[in-house]
């Protein structure tokens, strides 16, 4: 029966028969010719030739025909066999198994992805039962129920579904597979057509994005949970700074109130010092007028220390009721030129500028907001420092502005001696001297009142120097843009 299968042995088939037909129709012929002419011949007399020729056509149509049949059935057994060549081809190329299983349970056809897919030869598969082959003891019963129904009606629950199962591999391993089942009717008989998918790789990207997933909750969990008690530990930490804050504001009332009072006790106590120390004073000179060479020389001594101290305490009582009144006897800020405040200053400075040659640069100077008479004071106070610590050269002092949108910076420039930068910052403190009485006069007030004054205006001060080479002394005032010209 395999001959009838390969296409060479069909071709000679076709052959032979042809030629029996054509070795037929001869043999007829001849018969006809030598044998029923002469019959037709007593039966039908003068006709004999019409009916021989009527007949001779009827024989070779119905050859003809019979030929044309013939073709024709070969042609769609052709057709068939082509059909079926090509669904064995896209069968064995599909990247799925596919496997379909007879009314009785047993596979009929197993192709090449459900043998890579399951270690199973087409030839080892075909024949046996399904089940006890690829799926699981687990699933038995439940199949064993559905395929009866099938067989019967080719019905079933799960046809037309999609199915994702554990599939048993020839070498005893499990794959998992998703599965598809449809019913189809052969000879009068229903038989299952199940495609049947290898899912590992999408199982195992399942499994690490569950994994991912799990990761993500956890830390997701953990970034809330620190974000929950770094929210508590905002809200303890805004507590406290509120707290903080209360207090602050409490303490910073408390230091102004305090400030307040000891400015203003400084100033009561340096006004109602003034008159006693004046009255002191006083006595001491006529003492040192009535009695000076006439006592001995340790009483002219004794009397000229009392008249110095005297001296000095009312500079210092001078000088600390000049810083007690920055805060207490302030005026309003109003709108001036700088340059008409440093013109004051240099006035009253007119005869010490005079006696020491000095000079004193500016010009353009801006338009401020702030305490006219307390701005000079600065300048006066640094043009004095700058003539008292000169160099031997005549006193320069040039004073510039730079003007930026949020302030003024002034710069006070001498030749003088110059400061150690040690000292910058001790310098601006109250009663601080960096040399003697006896080389320079003062009692180290004037730049802690040039420092009291700026922070009053919101600004700093401060100092870049040199030694013998000079200082520059510089300081800033907030300023609005409308009040500069």
């Amino acid at each position: 029966m395999h001959f009838f299968k390969r296409k060479w042995f069909r071709n000679i088939f076709d052959l032979y028969i042809v030629v029996l037909f054509t070795l037929a129709g001869g043999i007829f012929s001849h018969y006809y010719t030598y044998n029923l002419h002469r019959r037709f011949e007593n039966l039908f007399g003068k006709y004999v030739d019409e009916f021989s020729f009527a007949l001779v056509c009827l024989l070779a149509g119905l050859f003809i025909y019979s030929v044309r049949i013939f073709l024709s059935m070969r042609s769609v057994a052709k057709q068939h066999e082509n059909t079926i060549d090509m669904m064995k081809s896209i069968t064995s190329s599909a990247k799925d198994g596919i496997i379909i299983i007879d009314n009785g349970g047993k596979i009929s056809f197993w192709n090449d992805a459900a043998h890579g897919l399951f270690g199973y030869t087409a030839d080892e598969a075909k024949g046996k039962e399904l089940h006890p082959l690829i799926a699981p003891e687990l699933y038995l019963p439940a199949y064993k129920k559905a395929f009866a129904s099938f067989t019967s009606s080719g019905k079933g629950a799960i046809l037309g579904k999609t199915l994702e199962l554990t599939g048993l591999k020839k070498n005893g391993g499990e794959v998992p597979v998703e599965l598809s089942i449809s019913a189809v009717n052969i000879n009068g008989e229903w038989n299952a057509v199940g495609i049947v998918r290898d899912i590992s790789k999408r199982k195992e990207n399942e499994r690490e994005l569950e994994n991912y997933r799990k990761h993500l909750e956890q830390l997701v969990k953990e970034k809330t949970e620190d974000l929950m008690r770094r929210e508590k530990i905002q809200l303890s930490l805004l507590e406290d700074l509120q707290i903080t804050k209360n207090f602050l504001e409490k303490e910073k009332d408390d230091l102004g109130r305090s400030n307040r009072d000891l400015e203003e006790f400084a100033y009561v106590a340096s006004h109602d010092l003034q008159e006693p120390l004046r009255m002191v004073a006083s006595y001491v000179q006529l003492l040192e007028k009535k009695y000076k060479g006439t006592l001995d020389k340790d009483a002219d001594e004794f009397i000229n220390y009392s008249v110095e101290g005297a001296k000095r305490m009312q500079e210092l009582i001078k000088d600390l009721l000049e810083y007690s009144r920055v805060g207490t006897k302030g005026k309003p800020f109003t709108r001036f030129a700088c340059g008409e405040a440093v013109d004051e200053s240099v006035n009253n400075l007119k005869l010490v500028i005079r006696d020491n040659r000095a000079n004193v640069i500016y010009s353009d100077l801006p338009y401020i907001e702030a305490d006219r008479v307390q701005i000079a004071q600065i300048f006066q106070n640094l043009i004095s420092n700058a003539i008292k610590f000169r160099s031997a050269n005549p006193p320069e002092i040039r004073i510039t502005a730079d003007i930026t949108e949020k302030e003024c910076l002034f710069t006070v420039a001498d030749n003088g001696i110059g400061i150690e930068p040690q000292y910058f910052d001790r310098i601006f403190g109250l009663f601080q001297r960096l040399h003697s009485r006896k080389e320079y006069e003062g009692t180290g007030i004037g730049l802690a009142i040039c420092k009291k004054i700026v922070e009053r205006h919101g600004g700093k001060i401060w100092i870049d120097s040199e030694l013998e080479k000079g200082s520059k002394f510089l300081f800033t005032i907030p300023i609005k843009k409308e009040n500069i010209l």
